[in-house]
């Protein structure tokens, strides 16, 4: 009985084993693509929420408050050429929200872009991009001719393994006339600087050659939206010198060190504009985001 005994935890360790970041059998290591003339030079690594920092030090943070669910990374190499090396890291972020938020964070109006996936960003050495609920960075480690081209093309071999792009309804709270391409962010903690904030939409305006960025955020119930622009007026408070206006249902206020503001609510709304000068361009965001708001139910 006793040697029955001892198979019997033999089998069931063996079990965790298999079982464990078993990257194999990981649906989103399945969607790694196969690369012709290349080859995974080691098992995908498989990173939770537990053990996130062991693989970015420093930034694993800023993923957490999108819905992270696990990375998965790969490294390929060039089966004629060993120093020629691909990483390509799957965010699985739980949510097109989340994987928009996510490379959204990164983004910048002066980055080349793309349209693979949902949206991408491009340059000799990095590529990014966002589709269905993952976000997805490539690089290659040590330069070599072609390798853009090449990471274009293994991004888009990838794409196809993924559902098609889906748009969450969030990237249509703001208008686009006057905004500043690839501006836009969905920022999920931490909204116009204060934790009690739920996630909402921010973009850059350019307005009378000046610019704007203007906001908004979708809240429960309009006792919330009362409550958090009350909240955020009150953070105006805290500035020395803060001229401050409060309406009740908006207010403005002005600090010589961070400029403009002009905040009010809809409903259920949040919504707003700051400006680092000119507030009549603030307030004309502002009402513009307003105008737009009531066609989002």
């Amino acid at each position: 009985m006793r040697k029955y005994g001892i198979l019997y935890l033999l089998l069931f360790l063996l079990t965790l084993g298999c079982t464990k970041n078993d990257a194999s059998s990981n649906k989103t290591t399945q969607l790694l693509p196969e690369i012709n003339g290349w080859k995974i030079s080691e098992t995908p690594k498989v990173y939770t929420e537990a053990n996130l920092f062991d693989y970015i030090n420093g930034n694993s943070e800023l993923y957490f408050p999108y819905g992270f669910v696990q990375l998965v990374s790969a490294s390929y190499e060039n089966s004629s050429h060993s120093d020629q090396t691909l990483v390509i890291d799957i965010y699985d972020m739980g949510s097109a929200l989340g994987a928009y938020g996510v490379y959204s964070s990164m983004t910048h109006p002066d980055y080349t872009y793309g349209e693979i996936g949902c949206e991408s960003i491009q340059s000799s050495q990095q590529l990014r991009f966002w589709q269905d609920r993952y976000q997805i960075e490539m690089n290659c480690p040590s330069p070599f001719d072609g390798a853009e081209e090449f990471m274009q093309n293994v991004a888009m071999s990838l794409s196809k393994n993924i559902p098609a792009c889906i748009q969450p309804e969030q990237l249509s709270w703001l208008p686009k006339e006057n905004q500043l391409d690839h501006s836009q962010k969905y920022i999920a903690d931490g909204f116009l600087g204060l934790n009690e904030l739920p996630g909402g939409i921010e973009a850059g305006y350019s307005l009378n050659e000046s610019n704007v960025k203007g906001f908004a955020v979708k809240c429960a119930t309009e006792t919330d939206a009362q409550k958090y622009l009350e909240i955020y007026r009150d953070s105006q408070k805290t500035f020395k010198g803060v001229d401050l206006q409060d309406n009740g249902t908006s207010f403005t206020s002005f600090y010589k060190y961070g400029g403009y503001v002009w905040a009010g609510i809809d409903g259920n709304w949040l919504y707003g504009a700051t400006a680092t000068e000119n507030p009549e361009n603030c307030q004309a965001v502002a009402e513009a985001i307003q105008h737009h708001l009531p066609h989002q139910n």
